[in-house]
């Protein structure tokens, strides 16, 4: 988990632990002189402005007692998206000014979250064209099927010509390879 504290009055960050170095990739000098605006990343992974979004409403929110937990997508120094679970809170005491926020990386969750609906809207699309397929089967078997019932009851007559026979039994064969 990553721990930066964030001073009020000015926004920057003031304190941090060794995780927080690794995660943003940053040496101790260069976070110091960072504000959860320049980590945000351009947009939020819901499609908001990151800064707008996260940083904005949430330290508000921290400010006045409260205890957020929301998704962050933040860049690193390499500037690659992170999303983050990123939970803030205000430090207790009459006359702290800071903010501890906190930090773990989800962005492997995030993708697989990603992918399973991807996956999930593929099998569904599979199962529509299966469903389509055994429609479709069913109603080219149904006819043949039906003719060669039709014509086998006619073999149950008793009193057939040979010619009659012959017919039946062409038709028999033309609706067994419509079949096949």
């Amino acid at each position: 988990e990553a721990i930066i504290l964030i001073d009020i009055p000015t926004g920057y960050f003031s304190k941090y632990n060794n995780n927080a170095l690794k995660l943003l990739k940053y040496s101790g000098k260069e976070i110091l002189k960072k504000t959860p605006d320049d980590i945000s990343a351009p947009s939020h992974s819901d499609g908001q402005d990151s800064a707008e979004n996260a940083i904005k409403y949430h330290i508000e929110a921290a400010i006045k007692g409260e205890k957020p937990v929301f998704e962050w997508t933040i860049c690193d120094a390499l500037q690659t998206e992170l999303v983050c679970e990123a939970r803030l809170v205000k430090l207790s005491g009459t006359d702290s000014n800071q903010i501890l926020a906190s930090f773990v990386d989800i962005t492997e969750r995030k993708n697989a979250e990603i992918m399973r609906e991807k996956i999930t809207a593929d099998l569904t699309q599979r199962n529509k064209d299966l469903e389509q397929f055994t429609y479709i089967v069913s109603h080219n078997l149904r006819a043949p099927v039906a003719n060669i019932l039709g014509l086998l009851n006619l073999f149950d007559e008793a009193n057939l010509n040979k010619e009659t026979e012959q017919k039946i039994k062409h038709s028999l064969f033309y609706s067994a390879e419509k079949l096949d």
